[in-house]
Formats: structure tokens, C-alpha cells, sequence
């Protein structure tokens, strides 16, 4: 069974490390500029979560300006006491297990990028593959913009994440970003709170993270019938086609030589499109096409369109044999020319017209099949093809 996770995205302050060199940063910043003193509750509960430049105009009724100026003076605090804030106990096992089993590791933090640094250099057990900190991106959490780029330096899509963090924020940019997400009640919020923010999953112990991220993908199978003689080129020379397109597609393929079957597996919650379209590359190597051409299937804007001939005349060998005549032409000359027409490629492989392409040319291009299929003329076929060309396609 496939994993359903691909990687685990973790907030820094409150979620792996505590909060404590934090909390004085910003309490010494607002007191030191004459703002007043705030308690550590007002500074957990208000304050940690967001941009400070951006909270604490609303908070503290200042102007933009003097909330950069507290911005300035934390930074430069917390950079000369970040050792104040520890690791949780849990933290070094967790993400060492997490990457022996697999997984990439995202940590996607408000803080300044010099900030997060400069706890990651002085505490190394804290192991990640992509770091986005708050100047990274022009939008911060809860937007989705900070798990979205974690997602797309990953090379991942947003769905196969798991968001870890500990504020309520953390709760609604998961959701945002389509991931999901489990809240952890080492930070500011508790349980209660966390529930109230919608969180579904709420852990007491990071190393409770485990276990979810090991859940294990639902499965969809797609069982394809693939003539005798087409099953050598989906295998490929020492398995190398079926590797490459399960590799491409984080698909799982099975093939079963006796029956003349590919089985084709797909997770949902993982892959992208190109998971969605392996059974496509599949049935076009099927129907003849060589898996060059049957791969331009997992580019974006490809499709292919399957046409059975017995649809339209029967199972009458003759009469098959006779419109597969017509379709290919005389030293394959009609197929040529509705492939040129259309800028697809065509491959006819027993009962079967396959037609690879981008959807306007695949809809002319069945529409010329059928056309031929029907006994229209091979000369008016080609005239209608070619003023479909000519048309804007909306």
C-alpha cells in the first residue's frame, strides 16, 4: 500500500520549538519602544501567529511605522536569545522517523527567514528539506501562499501534505491550502480552542504525528484489456516502460501476462493529474501507439479519444476491415492527411481508432473518423477539417 502523505509541513515556534525566547522578544520590544507593558497571556493569545507589523497596529493602536520599528527591536532580540527556545522532547525522534520512512519535511513559519536560521543552525536535530519563512512570500498565513510554495519547492501537490502547527492559524492555512492538517496543543492555543478553530485532528505529542502521516492512501483500480501483442511494449526492454510511467505517475501497474491485463492502481489524495491519466498512456500503447507517443499524454492540455468501430457497423470482420481501410488510406495517405489537418497522431489497432491530441484537434479528428466511417468522400473530409482549423476554438 502507498503512503497517503507525501511530506509533513511543520510550523517552528509553539509546534517543534517552545515559546519562550518569543514571548520576552516581543514583551521587551513593545516595552522598550514606550508602548506599555503586556502580559505573556495578551502577547500568546494576540500577537504570536501573525506579522507583528501587520497585528500590531490593531493591537496596540500605532502606526505602521512604529510597529516596524518593534518588528526591528524583536528581531534583534530574539536573534541574540533564540537559544532560550528549546526543541520539544519529541521533536528530534519524530522527524528522524519521519525521514526514515520517506517522508519530505516542510517548516513554513511567519518568522523572518534570518530568524528561523538562526534557530535551525543552533539546533540541527530540527531536519527539513524546504524552509518558508514570512519574507518569502508576499502573503503570509492564513493564506495558503506559504504551504502552497513549501508544496511546490517539494514538488508535491498541496493534498499529498500533512500541516502540522499549533495555532489556530496554523488550523485555517491548512484548510486554505487544501491540505490536511492536525493541530498540537504544545503552543498557545489548548484543545478547546483548537476545536473551536476547526481543527479535526488534535495531538497532545508531536511524536502522535506517526502514525497519522503513516495512513495509508484509498486505492482505485482500473483493469485494462490489452491485446497480446501490445503487453511487451508496456513492460518495455528489462521493465523499463513500466517503470518510467510509475515512476512519472505514482501509479502501480500489474500486469498479468495470462489473462492479457493491466491492472492500473492509483491513491487518491496522491499524485497529480498524470496519476489520473496513466491508464490513459496505457490503452493508447494498447491500440499501437509507442510509448514515446502514448507519454505526450501526461503533458498538460493532452487527451486521447477512443473510437470502436463496432459502434458503428457491427462485428461484421468485413465490414471492419473495410472502414479501417478507408480510415488509414491508400499507403496510409488518409491518415496522414486528418493527422496533419489536425495536429494529432492516429493509430488503428483492430476494432479500435485511437487519437492523441489537444481537445480541439482530437474533436476534428473524430469528427473526420466518423465522417470517413459514415462514407463521406476522403476530399470533403479533408475540406471540413480544414476549415475547423481555421476556426477560433473557445
Amino acid at each position: 500500500m502507498m503512503k497517503k502523505y507525501a511530506a509533513i509541513l511543520f510550523d517552528i515556534d509553539g509546534t517543534l520549538v517552545d515559546l519562550d525566547a518569543v514571548i520576552e522578544g516581543i514583551k521587551k520590544a513593545i516595552e522598550k519602544n514606550g508602548f506599555g507593558k503586556i502580559t505573556e497571556e495578551e502577547v500568546a493569545k494576540k500577537i504570536i501567529g501573525y506579522k507583528l507589523v501587520e497585528i500590531l497596529p490593531k493591537i496596540l493602536e500605532i502606526s505602521e511605522e512604529e510597529a516596524e520599528r518593534v518588528s526591528r527591536d524583536y528581531t534583534q532580540y530574539y536573534l541574540e536569545h533564540h537559544r532560550e527556545s528549546d526543541p520539544y522532547p519529541p521533536v528530534k525522534e519524530t522527524l528522524r522517523e519521519l525521514r526514515e520512512k520517506g517522508f519530505k519535511i516542510g517548516l513554513v513559519t511567519t518568522k523572518k527567514r534570518s530568524e528561523a536560521l538562526s534557530t535551525l543552525e543552533t539546533y540541527p536535530e530540527i531536519i527539513y528539506d524546504v524552509l518558508v519563512a514570512g519574507d518569502d512570500v508576499e502573503n503570509v498565513k492564513p493564506n495558503p501562499e506559504p504551504v502552497e510554495k513549501a508544496c511546490e519547492e517539494l514538488g508535491i501537490m498541496e493534498k499529498e501534505a500533512l500541516y502540522v502547527g499549533d495555532h489556530a492559524v496554523d488550523v485555517e492555512v491548512g484548510r486554505n491550502a487544501g491540505c490536511d492538517t492536525v493541530a498540537v496543543t504544545t503552543g498557545v492555543h489548548d484543545r478547546k480552542e483548537l476545536e473551536e478553530a476547526g481543527a479535526e485532528t488534535i495531538i497532545d505529542n508531536l511524536k502522535e504525528i506517526l502514525s497519522i502521516a503513516l495512513t495509508e492512501a484509498e486505492e482505485i483500480t482500473e483493469v485494462i484489456k490489452v491485446p497480446k501483442d501490445r503487453l511487451g511494449a508496456i513492460i518495455g526492454k528489462k521493465g523499463e516502460v513500466k517503470k518510467l510511467l510509475e515512476k512519472l505517475t505514482d501509479v502501480k501497474l500489474d500486469i498479468d501476462s495470462k489473462k492479457s491485463e493491466v491492472a492500473c492502481t492509483r491513491y487518491i489524495g496522491r499524485g497529480s493529474e498524470k496519476a489520473i491519466k496513466a491508464s490513459d498512456v496505457v490503452k493508447a500503447i494498447s491500440l499501437g501507439f509507442s510509448p514515446r507517443k502514448a507519454f505526450k499524454l501526461l503533458e498538460p492540455n493532452k487527451y486521447i479519444e477512443i473510437i470502436d468501430i463496432r459502434d458503428y457497423v457491427g462485428k461484421s470482420k468485413s465490414e471492419i476491415k473495410r472502414v479501417k481501410s478507408r480510415i488509414i488510406g491508400k499507403q496510409g495517405k488518409a491518415r496522414e492527411n486528418i493527422q496533419r489537418l489536425t495536429d494529432t497522431k492516429i493509430s488503428v489497432k483492430n476494432d479500435k481508432v485511437a487519437i492523441i491530441g489537444e481537445i480541439k484537434g482530437v474533436n476534428s479528428a473524430k469528427l473526420g473518423v466518423e465522417k470517413l466511417i459514415e462514407g463521406t468522400p476522403h476530399s470533403l473530409v479533408y475540406k471540413k477539417l480544414e476549415k475547423q482549423r481555421k476556426k477560433p476554438y473557445f
